[in-house]
């Protein structure tokens, strides 16, 4: 990934603006995972001399988290951590997944993402400092529109995390 687009980032969340830094990590994480997907694509038309074509999305699939690049991970935990002094940050989360035993809709409750059994929209979510520790980045942004139907990215994401020691 190229470092103005993490500097991107990093004004963003130096100066508060939670919003547009959430919307930029997750397009910065789509971004690297079609670059892999697109690199792998590549190999596997040369080695097979096949022609595979890959296919625009705008979300991650569990594949995607699975094989997200640690120091990718880590630059952008790194900096939600930095400048939210830890209440933000997929590592804060990460801890609290593990807290509550990988129960998705218990993380979904204490990050504020559920409300009174309701799955919050993005419209909803808070985009400050009051938010909940660990509500953001907002995982919903990244998978398909139905995101809260399983756990299965939360899982995804969360074991990429422990794989990556964040």
């Amino acid at each position: 990934m190229q470092l103005n687009t993490f500097e991107a980032l990093e004004q963003q969340l130096q100066s508060g603006q939670w919003q547009q830094a959430d919307r930029l990590t997750w397009q910065i994480m789509l971004t690297i995972a079609l670059q892999q997907e697109q690199e792998y694509l590549a190999l596997a038309t040369v080695q097979r001399n096949l022609l595979m074509v890959l296919e625009p999305r705008e979300y991650l699939t569990e594949k995607d988290l699975t094989m997200f690049p640690c120091h990718d991970l880590s630059q952008i935990n790194q900096l939600w951590c930095k400048y939210s002094n830890a209440h933000f940050g997929f590592s804060v989360q990460r801890q609290i997944w593990q807290q509550l035993a990988g129960d998705y809709m218990a993380v979904g409750d204490r990050l504020g993402w559920r409300f009174n059994g309701i799955w919050q929209e993005y419209e909803t979510i808070s985009f400050s400092l009051a938010a909940p520790i660990g509500h953001l980045p907002w995982w919903g942004t990244l998978v398909f529109d139905n995101w809260w139907l399983g756990g299965f990215w939360m899982e995804a994401i969360a074991n990429r995390l422990v794989v990556c020691e964040l």
